[in-house]
């Protein structure tokens, strides 16, 4: 073996056990360092911030009832914290066989919420804003079909004493004077496990 390949050798297995045992377990001779004395302190999460909890109260396994129309059962939907309680994703399943996602979360810059609804079958809702009050949040912009015209819409969540929530949707067709219409007016129930 030539000394060149057995310099590439050497070389390719001092690498691999450099890796395996980690920087802190070669001993070069020269003065240790401790790798945690070049590693910052870890940073305090900004999302652990009381505004990122303002919307906990939506939290969790819903069945989803329908009180525009006796209570029958919409659908289901599950909402969970993700990025360290940066934001929050629901997973929606309708009765009928539709579906969607939204990413929900707190931007404090502009200290509001938003909202990003993507549906099957095709349109998107956009939505923005804060709570209204405590346990009451509300948040408005657009429904934009994917083949249609884009309306204004709103959304307002009420967090009930009895751990329900209440969440209407409410949707303005026609000339910019025109008023709101109900979209959907649902009860969200805990959904046992």
């Amino acid at each position: 073996m030539g000394s060149m390949a057995f310099s590439r050798m050497a070389g390719a297995i001092f690498g691999s056990v450099f890796f395996l045992m980690g920087a802190s377990e070669i001993n070069t001779g020269q003065k240790n360092v401790s790798p945690s004395s070049t590693v910052p302190a870890p940073v305090q999460n900004i999302c652990d911030a009381p505004e990122f909890s303002q919307f906990d109260f939506w939290l969790g396994h819903w069945q989803v009832l329908d009180r525009a129309n006796d209570h029958i059962l919409a659908g289901t939907n599950h909402i969970e914290k993700l990025k360290g309680g940066c934001a929050l994703l629901e997973h929606w399943t309708a009765q009928s066989g539709g579906s969607g996602e939204s990413l929900t979360y707190y931007d404090p810059t502009s200290r509001k919420w938003r909202q990003i609804w993507i549906a099957a079958p095709g349109y998107l809702i956009d939505i923005s804003g804060s709570l209204i009050k405590p346990g009451v949040m509300q948040l408005e912009g657009f429904l934009q079909p994917y083949s249609g015209i884009k309306s204004p819409f709103r959304g307002t969540w009420t967090a009930n004493k009895d751990g329900s929530v209440c969440q209407f949707f409410e949707i303005k067709n026609g000339p910019p004077n025109t008023g709101w219409s109900p979209w959907f007016d649902g009860l969200y129930k805990p959904l046992s496990d």
